[in-house]
């Protein structure tokens, strides 16, 4: 017999004709706020490439400028000054263990802006594809809403 796209889990036994259950999702769902626009886009980018000049500037005028028309950018402004917020804490704490503790902690330094970097620049590729992407919490806590 062909198992065709009718035929699903659960087809025997004492779970006959129960659909499969879907597959948990790990993290929240991300937000749609509808379609975007090419402004929008243009406004959330340098959100997160601002930073690497900028720091929590760039975001911040962005937030400013664009926070009340478009969701979007806002949406991209906060998660741009959350992960702000978090990679300065982290990197304030691991000088001071450099500092305090010894050089051997130093690489923790160089780990944590390495992570920035990257999580960054996965952002800033997210808002240019015009997506909703939404950063893991471990790396932008919701600070800013």
């Amino acid at each position: 017999r062909d198992a065709g796209p009718s035929q699903q889990q659960g087809q025997y036994g004492p779970h006959a004709g129960v659909p499969a259950a879907e597959p948990r999702r790990r993290r929240a769902e991300t937000p749609t706020g509808g379609p975007v626009s090419d402004e929008d886009e243009r406004w959330a980018v340098p959100a997160y490439v601002g930073m690497f000049v900028s720091g929590f500037i760039a975001p911040a005028i962005v937030l400013l400028v664009k926070g009340r028309t478009s969701n979007f950018a806002r949406f991209h402004a906060t998660q741009a000054l959350n992960l702000f917020v978090v990679v300065f804490a982290c990197t304030f704490v691991s000088l001071l263990l450099a500092y305090f503790k010894g050089p051997g902690w130093l690489p923790l330094v160089f780990l944590v802006l390495a992570g920035d970097c990257f999580v960054t620049v996965r952002a800033a590729i997210g808002a240019n594809r015009c997506e909703w992407y939404r950063l893991p919490a471990v790396v932008a806590w919701r600070i800013f809403h």
